[in-house]
């Protein structure tokens, strides 16, 4: 039976070693949420080698960014394939508690067009946005995107997509495919990039009652067997407290109910895409520029 996993991602680096409220991982077979549970980034690479173990049909979502914007990493971290910056990243995550200008960084997050606390966003014309992000926003007419460039404030990303990185580097290094750089190949675990505000656009997530009611919606029903699609009522008290808990539950439905999921040969081949994903990746369910 296939297997659906949504992981709400983080970049604190706490969550390297130990578990973490802000790591969260959901596991979907059928429609179904069968577990719910918070750990470390290590824990959840070891939670996702078990299941690949256990299935030959594993499917990933991860709501970091993928790669950077296809001209800086080009230009300034001077590589031209995704599997080289995301080395990078893996190279630096022992300095994730080093000062941003450590000279030992492969990847200067503490210098433009990175910027933090006490730092401008950066001015004039850097695409501080991937091409996905930018049609993400024209798009659905989002606008709250943050910049992969960000280190700074509640809605920062940049540190997830650093640490996410470096965790592509190890799953590529244990035989998963990543997605849009590996075609789907049955029998070999995918991992895609998610955004769960794509699944989940109208619910006010800082109210727990609109996040249970958006889980237990018809929207999921005809994916599931008969009964709840929460069946276990510790899940629900976890969905209730966590909006982190939320969003994992959000990735993982909803990839669940993708048709792509559910036959290899209708997901987008990198060829399809705009020629920046290969660098920058590409976010599932996004629809590409006609």
């Amino acid at each position: 039976m296939r297997t659906v996993v949504g992981i709400d991602w983080s970049g604190a680096a706490v969550a390297q070693e130990r578990p973490s409220l802000k790591i969260w991982v959901a596991v979907v077979q059928a429609g179904i949420l069968l577990r719910l549970f918070p750990t470390s980034r290590n824990g959840a690479r070891e939670a996702l080698q078990e299941m690949a173990s256990e299935t030959s049909d594993l499917i990933i979502g991860f709501d970091f960014a993928f790669g950077y914007p296809a001209w800086y990493a080009r230009e300034h971290l001077l590589v031209n394939s995704a599997r080289e910056l995301w080395r990078l990243a893996r190279a630096d995550r022992a300095l994730l508690a080093a000062t941003p200008g450590d000279p030992r960084r492969s990847i200067p997050v503490g210098s433009w067009p990175f910027w933090r606390a006490g730092t401008p966003r950066p001015t004039g014309n850097p695409e501080i946005w991937r091409e996905c992000d930018r049609h993400l926003r024209a798009q659905h007419d989002v606008h709250s995107l943050s910049s992969v460039f960000q280190f700074v404030g509640a809605s920062q990303v940049g540190p997830a997509t650093l640490a996410g990185m470096a965790t592509l580097a190890d799953l590529a290094d244990d035989g998963f495919a990543i997605w849009p750089f590996d075609a789907p190949a049955t029998g070999q675990p995918l991992v895609a990039e998610v955004w769960p505000r794509l699944a989940a656009r109208d619910v006010v997530k800082s109210d727990p009652a609109a996040r249970l009611r958006w889980v237990d919606s018809a929207l999921h029903k005809p994916n599931a067997a008969a009964g709840s699609v929460i069946p276990n009522p510790d899940h629900r008290a976890l969905i209730l407290a966590s909006d982190d808990a939320f969003d994992a539950v959000a990735a993982a439905l909803w990839l669940d109910s993708l048709p792509a999921v559910a036959n290899h040969s209708v997901w987008p081949r990198l060829a399809e895409l705009p020629a920046a994903a290969q660098l920058e990746g590409w976010v599932l369910g996004v629809d590409r520029p006609a």
